[in-house]
Parts: C-alpha cells; structure tokens; sequence
C-alpha cells in the first residue's frame, strides 16, 4: 500500500511529473547551505516547542550559543503569544501521527500540537511569515488533509475541529501571528471529493508509469521556474519565458 502525505497530494496537484521524479525515483539536488541551515534551524524549532509541550525546560546551559539562545527567545514569543495553547486544561497531544486509509492509499498526518476537548484544536508550527494570501494556505493540502483526517478517525464532527498555523520568524523582532481555519461538512466533502478525484488520476498514472509513460507535466509553465527537474523535462525555454512574460510594473 502506498504511502501518501500532506507533501505528496501538494506536489502531486502541482505537478505530476516532479512527483514522479521526486517521490517515485527518489531523484533530487542537493540542499544548499542556506536551505539546510533553515531547515536545521526548524526542526529545532519544533523539538523545542515540544519540549515545552511536554513541560520539560527549554532553558539550557548552550544558551551562551546565539542560535540557541535566538530558538529560546521565539519559543518564549510563540508562549507568549499564545498563552492559553499551553496552559490548557484539556488533554493535549505533541507531535501527534494518525493514519487513514482511503482507496488503498495509507495518509499519515503528524499534527505539531493537538488539543482535544470538546472540541479538536490542530496547531502548526510554521517558521516563515505569515501569507498575505490566506487563499493559498486554505487550499494546500496540509489545511484539508489534517482536519479531514481527523474527523475520519475520531467521533469529532467537522464543526468541532479547527486549524491553527503559528508564523514566527527568526530573524524578526515582531510577535507571532496566527491562522486559523474552522473546518465544517460542506469543507469535508469537497476534500473528500477532490481527493478522490486526485487519487483516481493518480492510479491511472501509476498504471500507465508501469508501461513505460512518465507522469504528464504541468501546464503552468511558471512552476519550471526554480524547479530542480527543469533540464531532466526539457523546459528550460519555458522557465525562461515565464520570467520574460512578467510585466514591468511603472513607478
């Protein structure tokens, strides 16, 4: 049974020629040292949060490290922030897996932080700043994918769960801003619908993969723009038109 996340359905949605390259023939480039260092810098993050979770310190003797001691000072910004995240009574869950099956596909969602009272809270550590777009966010498949799965594998209806993201950056003084997202019925069944749409593709793809045809590419040309596979799908002169296609904007 293949496995599928929140990662997946997104690169899926967005190309299915990079998920073939990607997930399917484990094909890549290497991180460069600004990538690596904010991923490092992330897991961190979350590890530290965790801690807090679970009541344990998050000061340490490593404080005198400026990264350290910079991950202390948003972990203290996000708590203050949100207080009542971390002070609640109702019984809560850090780094929490569940799986679902759905059409012979096995999901697995890891929420950061989960509150269950009467109602479901799903809380997301994210290390970047908040969109301007929340439509964007609304649409990824981690915003449909944790509500949903979690309304599929609990007694929760979908009006008592919500989704809340956390925005802090490291290299801003301002405060953390969140993002919440209710989930409902209507919202389930769209996700629902649309996931069996993507999946039902997704098997005819892997049918006609195993007969020797890749995966179709996008039509936005625009994604090839930065993609890693650029060369690999021959769409070097789309890249570069989708940079030449962007209008001048007059001052």
């Amino acid at each position: 049974m293949m496995r599928l996340s929140q990662t997946q359905l997104n690169l899926i949605e967005a190309c299915p020629r990079r998920f073939q390259h990607s997930f399917l023939e484990q094909l890549g480039s290497p991180l460069t040292a600004e990538q690596q260092a904010r991923l490092g810098w992330g897991t961190k993050f979350h590890r530290m949060v965790q801690q807090y979770a679970i009541g344990l310190p998050v000061t340490t003797l490593d404080a005198i490290d400026p990264e350290v001691a910079q991950l202390q000072s948003c972990v203290r910004s996000l708590v203050s922030a949100a207080p009542a995240v971390f002070t609640t009574d109702v019984y809560s869950h850090s780094e929490y897996r569940r799986t679902w099956e759905f059409q012979g596909y096995l999901f697995t969602v890891i929420y950061d932080l989960l509150l269950m009272g009467d109602e479901a809270q799903i809380f997301d550590w994210k290390t970047y700043g908040r969109p301007v777009r929340s439509n964007q966010l609304a649409e990824n498949w981690q915003t449909r994918l944790y509500p949903l799965v979690l309304t599929m594998t609990t007694h929760y209806a979908p009006e008592q769960v919500a989704m809340t993201y956390w925005f802090v950056q490291p290299e801003e003084t301002s405060e953390p801003q969140s993002l919440t997202f209710r989930y409902s019925v209507a919202q389930r069944d769209r996700d629902l619908q649309a996931l069996a749409g993507l999946l039902d593709r997704l098997a005819t793809w892997l049918q006609t993969y195993a007969q020797g045809h890749p995966f179709p590419q996008t039509t936005a040309h625009s994604a090839c723009h930065g993609c890693s596979f650029v060369r690999r799908c021959q769409r070097e002169d789309a890249s570069v038109q989708s940079w030449n296609e962007v209008q001048e904007v007059g001052l």
